[in-house]
């Protein structure tokens, strides 16, 4: 049922107290790394709120910049809102109620296709 897939599973405590994080990849290849009873608290504050293990998706590899530019792009255009939705915050006099609209719209515009480009860069 998991093969096939990359996963880190928490398991432990053993007799002494320790527990082993397991990292596995896709194809079989693990590493195992032993934690002390000492130093477990971390370790089982993660495995009690993910005790089947967590799957961890391949991520897709970028063939060229035009998405990552797309981003930057994006990613720049929500700034330019940002900025103007405070500068109609320090405004006191005007239409500021409209300005501050149609700064929110491009942000939150801006912000969506941010989401949906990574979104697709990783699927």
């Amino acid at each position: 049922m998991t093969e096939g897939k990359n996963r880190i599973m928490i398991y432990g405590p053993k007799d002494d107290g320790t527990y082993v994080v397991e990292f596995r990849m896709a194809g079989g290849e693990a590493l195992a790394i032993s934690i002390p009873q000492s130093e477990a608290r971390v370790i089982r504050h993660f495995q009690e709120r993910m005790p089947h293990g967590l799957f961890v998706p391949e991520m897709k590899v970028l063939d060229d910049d035009m998405d990552i530019e797309s981003v930057k792009t994006k990613l720049h255009q929500a700034r330019s809102s940002l900025d103007e939705m405070r500068a109609c915050k320090r405004r006191a006099f005007g239409d500021n109620e409209a300005k501050f609209g149609k700064a929110l719209s491009g942000f939150l515009g801006a912000g969506r296709s941010v989401v949906y480009l990574l979104e697709k860069m990783a699927s």
